[in-house]
């Protein structure tokens, strides 16, 4: 009895063949017609499991798809012109919510001596190491602790209370302005040739003893912009 299923025919090179003769002992199915039913269907299956795992479309995108191929040339213009439309609109209010959100705040740990260093007339040298600093902004390259001055002798370059950068440094150049220890005591003083300077006139040059010992190099002060 004549079978009322449709017929495919194609041609299949030897390569091809051997390979379907394998899969099909392998498999054990009687015929090649069967093997090749097999092999179809399982493509099939393979080919809707992917398209399920990752669809290129949603439904309303294929319909409106279909809609498009179905409007006139001034349609389509209208249509593409909305979408642009849309598309900058929710590109530029994606951006907005993004500069609303507050910005993730960085910290830069950096220890704080609490012993102050003079600027005047000598702080007695200690070892009182307090908390450590949390800034918000970058210090300055090489800094190692965070200090406070004491005293005027370095105005107006710097002042009473303020917090200096220190860069643990036993050697520094003349005209740089450091940390040394000398009788015992710890001093904020610019480097000059056999003297210490203050920046003040009101303070005369102080002779470097024999036991002065350099501590650091002042990058700078760490003002209210480090905590913002």
């Amino acid at each position: 009895m004549p079978t009322e299923k449709p017929r495919i025919t194609f041609a299949i090179s030897k390569e091809k063949l051997e390979e379907l003769e394998a899969y099909r002992f392998e498999n054990r199915i009687k015929n090649q017609t069967q093997a090749i039913l097999a092999l179809i269907e399982k493509g099939l299956a393979d080919f809707e499991a992917d398209a399920k795992e990752v669809p290129l479309y949603t439904d309303c995108a294929m319909r409106l798809a279909r809609d498009y191929d179905g409007l006139d040339g001034h349609g389509k213009r209208v249509l593409r012109l909305v979408a642009d439309e849309e598309k900058a609109r929710c590109i530029e209010r994606a951006r907005s919510v993004r500069e609303d959100e507050p910005p993730e705040i960085i910290y830069f740990n950096l220890p704080q001596y609490h012993q102050r260093m003079s600027a005047g007339s000598g702080q007695p040298a200690g070892d009182e190491w307090g908390e450590n600093l949390l800034l918000t902004k970058r210090p300055p390259q090489g800094a190692s602790y965070v200090a406070t001055i004491s005293g005027d002798s370095m105005e107006p370059t710097y002042h009473d209370g303020d917090r200096l950068f220190i860069q643990a440094a036993i050697n520094i150049q003349i005209g740089q302005v450091g940390v040394f220890l000398m009788d015992g005591q710890q001093w904020v003083k610019e480097l000059g040739d056999g003297v210490l300077i203050s920046h003040n006139p009101a303070y005369l040059p102080r002779p470097m003893a024999e036991d002065v010992r350099c501590q650091g190099l002042v990058l700078g002060v760490c003002d209210d912009s480090y905590f913002t």
